[in-house]
């Protein structure tokens, strides 16, 4: 063993977290971080559910329950979902889909769609690249949130899931009013490189005014058409 390497015992971990330093506190989070460090569990959800604790204790905290890779965190992170600071959302939204916490599936898609804040809708669109099932909430999202980063990201995140309806976002996509939108429904497509989405990409590229985004269409096109 490499004395080193291995992360703090909760004892010194519930400590250094009782130490009212919060550079201090900050630090024996994340070095708490460690693959199926369950010891930490425990004192980190009491971290991230304390709402007398500084928002970026408790985001920090909840990146450390997803780095820990163990889905008895879910529940913490659930919860956490509903936090008053966003970027605590956010973390949370980011750790259940580090842990693929299927049981959050439908958490995650209730932020994804209502969430205040653009970030946490953001980082539910990235988690639930992971979860069978979410094409109608990230096709959702891709055709009717506000935020361009938000449907951008739905647009990635939907090239992992290429259900018909996710097919059919990303081909609409293509005539999104955002460039950026545009351009990542083209590599999604072109990822997937069926030949409906050839024809797609195809039609896309002529009509493209963006110079960026007709650049990014081609390089889409071609990995579609180098597919069998």
């Amino acid at each position: 063993r490499d004395a080193f390497a291995a992360p703090p015992s909760a004892q010194w971990l519930q400590r250094d977290l009782r130490s009212g330093d919060l550079a201090r506190e900050l630090s024996a989070v994340r070095g708490a971080a460690r693959p199926r460090n369950t010891d930490a569990i425990a004192p980190l959800s009491g971290v991230l559910l304390r709402l007398d604790q500084p928002a970026s204790l408790r985001a920090a905290a909840a990146l450390a329950l997803g780095s820990i890779r163990d889905l008895v965190a879910a529940t913490s992170l659930i919860q956490a979902l509903k936090d008053p600071d966003a970027g605590v959302r956010a973390s949370a939204a980011l750790a259940l889909g580090r842990l693929h916490a299927r049981i959050a599936a439908p958490d995650l898609e209730r932020s994804l769609s209502v969430d205040p804040a653009w970030t946490a809708r953001y980082a539910a669109a990235v988690a639930l690249s992971k979860f069978p099932g979410a094409d109608i909430a990230l096709a959702a999202s891709l055709s009717a949130d506000p935020a361009w980063q938000v449907r951008q990201q739905a647009a990635r995140s939907l090239q992992f899931l290429p259900t018909p309806r996710a097919l059919h976002a990303l081909t609409r996509a293509l005539l999104d009013a955002d460039a950026s939108v545009r351009a990542s429904a083209a590599f999604s497509l072109g990822e997937v490189g069926g030949p409906a989405e050839r024809r797609a990409l195809s039609l896309a590229v002529r009509v493209e005014t963006d110079p960026a985004a007709r650049l990014l269409m081609n390089d889409a096109e071609r990995v579609a058409l180098a597919r069998p």
